[in-house]
């Protein structure tokens, strides 16, 4: 998500823990299976040669998701009324 926010090229991973959900299954930056140094060792050279400003923007785009902003706006609701039921 740093990265992203810094329109960064993304190289990573794909762990369990949201990787592919946030690089749109590689289309906004490069994924490799856990474990797999080669692979990982590929990508970055290859971003480091061709740098596709399309997938650092829709990285940045998807990073957007899970900024402060993005959470408190989709949990607003849900707080605003804990708060009424806290409040008598």
């Amino acid at each position: 998500l740093e990265a992203a926010a810094l329109h960064v090229p993304i190289v990573s991973t794909d762990c369990p823990s949201g990787p592919a959900a946030i690089l749109s299954n590689g289309l906004a930056g490069e994924l490799c299976p856990v474990g797999d140094h080669e692979c990982l060792a590929a990508r970055m050279a290859d971003t480091l040669q061709i740098r596709s400003s399309a997938k650092t923007q829709l990285a940045f785009e998807n990073a957007q998701k899970f900024t402060l902003a993005a959470h408190y706006t989709s949990f607003q609701p849900y707080l605003e009324k804990w708060g009424e039921k806290n409040a008598s």
